[in-house]
C-alpha cells in the first residue's frame, strides 16, 4: 500500500505570522563593552565596593570555563545601559570588578522624601516648640511648601532618635540629671528639679522630676492636685508619673512630670515630696483625684497626713462596672443600673450620697444579687468618693489628665517608645512648652481661672431661654433669692411641689430609690445673694436637686 503523506496549508496563518514579525521586529542584542574598573583580594571586597556605590543591583550570576561573573545591573532601571559586574577567575581568590563604557541613560529619579531646605525649616519650628506635624504642615502651607503630614511624623521621630546621645544606665541618667539640677532665673526653663537613684542588694530604685518655676507657681492656687501613671513612652518599660491641678472652668494645668523605677507608693511619695520641696513646706492640697490605684492614696497621705478628701475618678468607675455587666443577665435590668448609678453620681452631699446608696442598693438586691455585693464591697465600702457632691465645683473625673498623657503619645512621641536619653530630652522640652503656654505675654495664654468664665455663648442660651416665659417661683431669705424651676418636660411647679421638695432635702426622708430619682429630677433651684444690694452669686451655681 502506498503511504500517503497528508499536507495542511495554512497560508492565512503565515500571512498572519509575516505580518507580526514586521510589526514586531526582534530586538537587537546590546553588546556591552566592558573595561575594568578596580581589582580586590577577595569576592566579598568587590561586592562591598559596589554595595558602597549605592548605585548597583544584583541580577543573576553565569559560569564559563575560566570564571564565575556576577552581573550587576542599574538600581534605577534595568534597561539603563550602565552595567557592572564581578569577575572571579576560577585558578584565583582575586577579584576584579567591570563596568561598561556606556553611562547612565535612564530618566532621572524622581524626588523622595524631604529636601534638605524643608528639614532646616522643621529643625527651626521644632526648636521654638512647635512640635505637632499638624501645626507645622501649616506653617509649611503658609510658606508653599507641600508635604505630607506622615512625612512630617516620621521625620521628627528619626530625628528625635538621633539627638543626643542614649542613655543605657541609671548612672549615666543620673549625671543627665545633675546637669540641668541648677535652678533657673527664668521662669519657663525646665530644669531638674529632684532626683534619686538607689542601689541594694536585690533591688534598684530612681526617680527624676522636672519642672519650671511658672508651672510649679500654679500649684498655689488650688487646693485640688491631679495624679496619674502612664506607660508605653519608654522602651525600658519604666512609668511616667504626671501631676497637676485643675481650675474653676475645669481645665487641667500640668505641674511637673516625673521618671521613676516603678508606680509604688514609694515612688508616688518621691512625686508628692518633690512638690513639697518645691513650692514650700507649706503646701498642702486637699483634694486629690486619681484613679483606685491604693499607691497613690497611701503616697499622699504619709506625705500630707489623713485630712484630704479622695475624689476616684468616675470614667475609671464606669469602665470598672462595665467588666462587671456578666453579674446582671438581663440587659434590660443592667440598663436600669447603668441610669440610675448616673443619677446617684450627681448627689449634692454626703449625707444625700449615703441615703440615695443604701435606697439604691436596696432596689437591686434581689433582681442583681451578685452585682450588689460586688459594688456595696468595691465602690461603696472601700472607695466611694465618686459623686459630685464630694468636692462641688471640682471635677469628678481625671479626663484632663488622661487627655494630656494621650497626647504626649500620639502627637508628642508618635506612638514610639523612646530610650531614657531621648525621653529626658523629650520631657525637657514639653515642660518648656508647657510653661510658655502659660506666660500671661503670651497670646491666648492658658491662664489658672479662678471664678467659672461666663461666656458670650452661656450669656445668650440664658437670654433665649428668658424669652421662652419660663416657669419661675420666687422665695425671699435674708440678703438672697430662691429661684425654683420646672425641669424640662415637667408640669407647671405648684407651692405644693416646692414644698415636698425642701422638705425632702431636709429630712432626706425619701422611701426609695424612685422617690429619690423623681424628686431630685422634678425642678432646678437656684440660688442668688446680694451684698449690700449687689448680687454676689457666681455662675454656674444652679444645681439640680
Amino acid at each position: 500500500m502506498a503511504s500517503q503523506v497528508l499536507r495542511f496549508e495554512s497560508g492565512d496563518s503565515d500571512s498572519d505570522s509575516n505580518s507580526e514579525n514586521e510589526t514586531n521586529p526582534r530586538k537587537k542584542r546590546k553588546i556591552c563593552e566592558w573595561e575594568l574598573h578596580q581589582e580586590f583580594n577577595s569576592k566579598l571586597e568587590a561586592q562591598n565596593f559596589l554595595k558602597e556605590q549605592k548605585e548597583w543591583k544584583y541580577l543573576n550570576q553565569y559560569s564559563t570555563e575560566k570564571e564565575e561573573i556576577l552581573k550587576y545591573v542599574c538600581r534605577v532601571s534595568k534597561a539603563c545601559s550602565s552595567k557592572s559586574r564581578i569577575i572571579l577567575p576560577k585558578d584565583s581568590l582575586k577579584a576584579s570588578v567591570e563596568k561598561t563604557i556606556a553611562n547612565h541613560d535612564h530618566e532621572p529619579k524622581p524626588f523622595r522624601g524631604i529636601s534638605d531646605e524643608t528639614k532646616k525649616i522643621i529643625d527651626n519650628l521644632f526648636e521654638i516648640g512647635t512640635t505637632k506635624p499638624t501645626t507645622i504642615k501649616r506653617a509649611l502651607q503658609q510658606q508653599n511648601i507641600i508635604i505630607k503630614k506622615t512625612q512630617i511624623a516620621n521625620y521628627l521621630a528619626s530625628k528625635r532618635r538621633n539627638r543626643g546621645p542614649k542613655i543605657i544606665s541609671l548612672g549615666e541618667l543620673q549625671a543627665e540629671a545633675n546637669k540641668y539640677s541648677q535652678l533657673p532665673h527664668d521662669l519657663d526653663e525646665p530644669y531638674v528639679d529632684n532626683s534619686g537613684l538607689e542601689f541594694e542588694e536585690n533591688q534598684k530604685w530612681f526617680g527624676v522630676f522636672l519642672s519650671t518655676k511658672r508651672l510649679l507657681d500654679i500649684a498655689l492656687q488650688t487646693q485640688v492636685i491631679h495624679c496619674d501613671a502612664t506607660y508605653k513612652l519608654s522602651w525600658e518599660g519604666f512609668p511616667v508619673l504626671v501631676i497637676g491641678v485643675s481650675d474653676k472652668d475645669r481645665h487641667f494645668h500640668p505641674l511637673g512630670i516625673s521618671v521613676t523605677a516603678s508606680e509604688t507608693t514609694r515612688d508616688f511619695e518621691f512625686l508628692f515630696r518633690s512638690m513639697v520641696t518645691s513650692v514650700g513646706h507649706n503646701y498642702s492640697p486637699k483634694i486629690l483625684i486619681a484613679d483606685a490605684a491604693e499607691a497613690i492614696t497611701n503616697a499622699f497621705k504619709t506625705v500630707f497626713g489623713d485630712d484630704f478628701i479622695r475624689v476616684f475618678c468616675w470614667f475609671h468607675l464606669c469602665k470598672n462596672i462595665d467588666s462587671h455587666k456578666s453579674l446582671v443577665k438581663d440587659k434590660n435590668l443592667w440598663a436600669g443600673i447603668k441610669k440610675n448609678m448616673s443619677q446617684l453620681q450627681l448627689a449634692k452631699s454626703v449625707e444625700e450620697f449615703n441615703v440615695a446608696q443604701t435606697l439604691f442598693c436596696q432596689k437591686y438586691k434581689e433582681s442583681a444579687k451578685d452585682f450588689i455585693e460586688y459594688f456595696k464591697n468595691e465602690h461603696i465600702a472601700q472607695r466611694c468618693g465618686w459623686y459630685e457632691g464630694l468636692a462641688l465645683g471640682y471635677p469628678s473625673t481625671n479626663n484632663g489628665l488622661e487627655s494630656t498623657n494621650g497626647w504626649i503619645k500620639k502627637q508628642g512621641t508618635f506612638r514610639e517608645c523612646l530610650s531614657m536619653g531621648d525621653l529626658f530630652r523629650f520631657f525637657m522640652q514639653q515642660c518648656k512648652v508647657w510653661s510658655d503656654e502659660r506666660n500671661p505675654a503670651t497670646p491666648d495664654a492658658k491662664l489658672f481661672i479662678h471664678t467659672p468664665t461666663l461666656t458670650l455663648q452661656m450669656q445668650t442660651n440664658a437670654f433665649q431661654w428668658m424669652t421662652k416665659k419660663p416657669d419661675i417661683k420666687y422665695r425671699t431669705s435674708g440678703d438672697s433669692i430662691l429661684h425654683f424651676i420646672s425641669a424640662s418636660g415637667k408640669p407647671k411647679l405648684k407651692e405644693d411641689d416646692i414644698n415636698k421638695f425642701l422638705r425632702m432635702n431636709e429630712k432626706l426622708s425619701w422611701k426609695s430609690f424612685d422617690t429619690y430619682q423623681q424628686s431630685t429630677t422634678r425642678l432646678w433651684k437656684f440660688l442668688v445673694e446680694f451684698d449690700n444690694g449687689v448680687n454676689r452669686s457666681t455662675p454656674g451655681g444652679v444645681v439640680q436637686t
